[in-house]
């Protein structure tokens, strides 16, 4: 079975690609909480607030420490001195874990902000936002992380992973 090869320039447009679907999902899903208690198609719940108010953040603090805890563990196990494609697939399997856990901690607080109806738990998902712009996948990162040396940096327009 063949694989198909791309380039490490395409690898990083794969990252950013994936990055911008999970942001913009993000927000999609905060416009709809927001124009679904603001029509008052969804009445919240005032019951939960207190619980929610004080879990969210907590969730997201972990969400976004445990999502960074496991991308250095990853990373950590790197070879420095493998191939690059062989770094690139652990960056990205790193990558993929950080934004996954990231994530939960914003639709925890898109779930609240309809189950409550209180627009504070927006804030909280907006932090998460800003959060994953900060996280942007980016070539300066990419070369920081994988702490890659100067062959790996000069070669990495002309890798195929």
């Amino acid at each position: 079975m063949m694989s198909k090869t791309i380039s490490s320039n395409q690898f990083l447009n794969f990252l950013t690609i994936i990055f911008f679907g999970l942001v913009v999902g993000q927000i999609v899903l905060a416009v709809v909480a927001y124009f679904l208690i603001n029509k008052n198609i969804v009445k919240g719940s005032n019951e939960l607030e207190q619980l929610l108010f004080f879990s969210i953040p907590s969730f997201i603090l972990f969400s976004f420490f445990g999502g960074n805890f496991i991308y250095k563990n990853l990373l950590n196990k790197i070879n420095f001195e493998d191939e690059i494609n062989l770094k690139q697939k652990t960056y990205f399997k790193a990558l993929i874990f950080k934004y996954g856990l990231l994530e939960s901690g914003g639709i925890f607080a898109f779930v609240a902000v309809i189950l409550t109806g209180n627009y504070v738990f927006l804030i909280f998902s907006g932090i998460v936002i800003l959060l994953f712009i900060y996280n942007k996948p980016t070539q300066a990162k990419l070369i920081k992380d994988l702490k890659l040396n100067e062959s790996d940096i000069f070669n990495f327009n002309e890798t195929s992973i």
